[in-house]
């Protein structure tokens, strides 16, 4: 199965809680947006309005007019002799200084994912616990651009809608912006199919937790089996592993070629999760998780009431 990025695809209604599955490049979900592809919306960083003086240029307020084209674009719009000092100011506002990126994906109903793609409108996606960048919503088409996000950094962003299970999603920032891709959310209902499944409940004083080991396919991250987990601190439920057939296997001691697992009902806070393989050395995967204390570690952030999409690594 291919996949883009380092969220894999799940077809099962069982795997609503756990799935944030990635799309292929031909399902839109690797398009959906680029580096500061709606920069415009960073206009509201610093106001622009003198924007046309060449001795303002650095501050703050010439970066908003900046930034109206996106960061160095419309840093040559504000002035004429310092358009990269501009390009600057225009990508700091919303983050409260320092340059920033934008973080590009697509929302897409998880049930229809893998035979025909249904976008999700009016997803309110946010940098979380971060009111200084301006959340978005997904459009008509289930893309969004959250602009502001800080660049270099460990950021967590959040997704949520009425009807749909709270999904926290990690991602580590370069000097460029990120597109995180296309990916299924669950509805509360699925989710609890899942719980089900796995003979459990979802309690909302706690986390869950996703986790995906990967190996370099033909055309993509494909799912590494013989993958096994473990949490620090341990609290909880699991991992449970999913078969090949993205199906809860409670038999499983190990990733199945899926390469996905869970952990349900962890305590609130920030845990380490080890994804380890008997011959191959895997790594965590930077753009789509936080490195841990070792290559092999994520380490994840667990918030009651949300899953949490944040250990991945790709084994070689």
């Amino acid at each position: 199965m291919r996949r883009n990025g380092w969220i894999a695809v799940v077809a099962s209604v069982s795997l609503a809680t756990w799935a944030l599955t990635a799309c292929s490049a031909s399902d839109g979900g690797g398009g959906s947006g680029g580096g500061t592809s709606t920069g415009g919306t960073g206009a509201a960083d610093g106001g622009g309005a003198t924007g046309g003086t060449g001795a303002t240029g650095g501050s703050g307020a010439t970066g908003g007019t900046g930034a109206t084209g996106g960061g160095g674009t419309g840093g040559t719009g504000g002035m004429a002799g310092m358009a990269g000092m501009a390009g600057m100011a225009g990508m700091a506002g919303a983050g409260g200084g320092g340059p920033t990126v934008s973080v590009s994906g697509r929302c897409l109903e998880l049930l229809t994912l893998t035979t025909n793609p249904t976008p999700i409108p009016g997803f309110k996606v946010c940098l979380y616990q971060k009111p200084a960048v301006p959340c978005v919503t997904s459009d008509s088409n289930g893309l969004f651009s959250l602009v502001g996000v800080p660049a270099n950094s460990e950021v967590l962003l959040e997704f949520t809608k009425q009807d749909y299970l709270a999904v926290l999603r990690t991602a580590t920032t370069g000097p460029n912006g990120v597109d995180v891709g296309g990916a299924g959310y669950p509805k509360n209902s699925e989710a609890l199919l899942f719980a089900n499944a796995i003979g459990s409940t979802i309690d909302i004083t706690k986390g869950q937790v996703l986790l995906s080991a990967f190996q370099q396919g033909s055309s993509g991250l494909d799912g590494q089996d013989g993958v096994t987990a473990s949490l620090s601190p341990s609290s909880g439920k699991g991992p449970f592993y999913l078969s090949a057939s993205n199906l809860p296997d409670l038999n499983l001691t190990q990733t199945s070629t899926s390469g996905f697992g869970l952990f349900n009902n962890v305590d609130p806070g920030t845990v380490e999760i080890d994804l380890t393989h008997g011959s191959k050395s895997c790594q965590v995967l930077p753009t789509a998780a936080w490195a841990g204390s070792s290559p092999s570690k994520s380490k994840v952030p667990v918030v009651a009431g949300y899953l949490t999409a944040g250990a991945a690594v790709v084994c070689n």
